[in-house]
């Protein structure tokens, strides 16, 4: 009997963070013998040749190539892991196997830690691992029919409801089921390719239950999946892999304890330029910011801990912790920073206007400070760079002439007063509360400038209309408008939609994609360069 086993190991392991951040969760060490995911899960695998071993690889690819050539693995590359979920990477590897050649098929998260072997189990149906439920959860919950055997439904558990067994581990298909789920995968991608390609492949496998007989194969106690810090330390205290970790030495050596005392680890949705997770000491909550892939590139640390220690007496800013930045501690955690999280806070929405005209007031108030700064946001020098750190520069040349008229736009305003801005003034960096309080965080890209600046970059991030963008100014100047304000606002927008869109090339090449966000900054450019050139010269 001829199986395939598809290993899906495409995906960064958000919820392992910092840890993944250098290793693919697959590969990192997590038992007392410092055997990976993947090695504890394969040496069940037989010698005799009768599983073919397939593996679905994108994140740091280049780490597995040791390991695929260990157990002799055919790799299969999800190039899109980034921006799509595990459905894709099952169906990547449906359009590279010949379905035909296999009597059965496995496929395996490859994230979970086996105490039995399942793959010598030969059944006549197909089946999924499942363990013991005890109390609510957010897994794959199941509901089985009447004869207890076969699957009838399963969902996403809510906090209010109590289900038996959840599915978690490894899935087993007969070749015929496999197919039925092969043509699901394929019809809900092409019924809707934008919002299916985000589902699991377990949400396909949930439509397809009326067509197959699938059973449970229970391995409550045997099987293991470790989806986040305070589990893996659970699991294992003296996990190499956390004790060597830079990120977690820096906690304990900034607030003077051992690792027991760091609780409730968890990632905060990535930014465009920076990694963060939020963790609690002593009942309290903070963020720890890591620089990003690439940004060592693009932010000087040390004028962003300038920053922080010029605006300390501001009100509304983030409440800085720590801000390391000692090169000899280690390039990883140079520019790392921990503040206080403000877990009572949520991002400003943009299309709030109450909210919005409370970060005008906030940023306002920065603004009128005037605080000087040795080092300027030279948005003409920020193009020229991020220009020259592009690869490709073919994709440069359809922009010639509008960057001509941008650098001329800029003549006419650059002798305009500058003091310290943000820079990055986005909603996303503005928090507020209940009471409308308001913390500005993220300093990192500030510099000297124009205040207009900061407004232009609120606008472009928020995706506003020209309408919008009028509001917006019309609210920070007090409905006191004049034409050369105006001017000055549709100048940055234009500029700064050029400088982001160089940008988001930049971050395209570090195999991190903003394709929307960057054909959109592209279309600012280019909108508020010809309102320029038609309306006000």
């Amino acid at each position: 009997m001829k199986k395939a086993l598809i290993i899906l190991a495409a995906g960064f392991g958000s919820r392992l963070t910092p840890l993944t951040l250098l290793t693919p969760k697959a590969l990192l060490k997590i038992d007392k013998q410092e055997r990976n995911f993947l090695d504890k899960m394969l040496e069940y695998i037989p010698d005799d040749d009768s599983i073919d071993i397939y593996i679905v690889t994108g994140y740091k690819k280049s780490l597995f190539t040791p390991i695929i050539s260990k157990y002799n693995m055919t790799e299969i590359l999800n190039s899109k892991y980034s921006q799509t979920n595990s459905i894709i990477s099952v169906y990547e590897a449906t359009k590279k196997i010949d379905l035909n050649k296999y009597d059965a098929f496995y496929i395996a998260p490859s994230d979970c830690y086996l105490n039995e072997n399942v793959f010598n189990k030969n059944t006549n149906f197909s089946w999924v691992n499942t363990v013991d439920s005890y109390s609510p959860n957010k897994e794959w919950n199941i509901v089985k029919r009447k004869d207890n055997k076969t699957i009838k439904s399963f969902k996403i558990g809510k906090n209010n409801e109590n289900y038996s067994e959840f599915i978690t581990g490894i899935s087993y298909f007969k070749t015929s089921d496999f197919i039925i789920l092969s043509r699901t995968i394929k019809q809900m991608l092409v019924e809707n390719y934008k919002k299916n390609s985000n589902l699991y492949w377990e949400d396909a496998l949930s439509k397809t239950l009326n067509s197959i007989n699938l059973r449970t194969y229970n391995l409550s106690g045997r099987l293991l999946e470790i989806d986040t810090i305070d589990e893996l330390i659970e699991f294992n205290p003296e996990v190499k892999s956390i004790k060597d970790n830079p990120h977690f030495n820096l906690i304990k050596k900034v607030f003077g304890i051992n690792l027991t005392k760091i609780k409730n680890m968890k990632p905060v949705k990535a930014g465009m330029t920076n990694d963060s997770f939020t963790f609690e000491i002593n009942d309290k909550v903070y963020i720890y910011r890591i620089p990003g892939l690439g940004s060592d590139k693009l932010i000087n640390r040390e004028n962003e801990f300038n920053t922080y220690k010029t605006t300390a007496n501001l009100p509304n800013r983030e409440i800085l912790i720590h801000y390391e930045q000692n090169k000899d501690n280690g390039l990883e955690t140079y520019g790392a920073k921990i503040a206080l999280f403000h877990d009572n806070h949520r991002t400003v929405n943009p299309k709030n206007w109450s909210e919005v005209t409370k970060a005008l007031q906030a940023i306002k108030i920065f603004h009128e400070n005037k605080y000087n700064a040795s080092y300027e946001f030279d948005v003409i020098e920020r193009m020229t760079y991020y220009k020259s750190l592009i690869l490709n520069k073919s994709v440069l040349t359809k922009t010639i002439e509008l960057e001509h008229k941008l650098i001329k736009i800029y003549d006419k305003i650059k002798d305009r007063d500058k003091y310290l801005i943000h820079v990055d003034f986005i909603c996303d960096n503005v928090l507020i509360d209940n009471d409308n309080d308001i913390r500005i965080i993220d300093w990192e890209y500030s510099g000297t400038g124009d205040k207009y600046f900061d407004l232009s970059a609120w606008c472009l991030y928020s995706y506003y209309s020209r309408k919008q963008c009028d509001k917006l100014l019309k609210i920070y100047l007090n409905g006191k408008i004049k034409k050369e304000d105006r001017r000055v606002f549709y100048s940055y927008i234009a500029i700064q939609g050029y400088l982001w869109y160089l940008w988001s090339i930049f971050k395209e090449e570090q195999n991190l994609f903003f394709s929307d966000y960057k054909e959109t900054m592209l279309g600012y450019g280019k909108e508020y360069t010809e309102i320029l050139e038609n309306e006000f010269d």
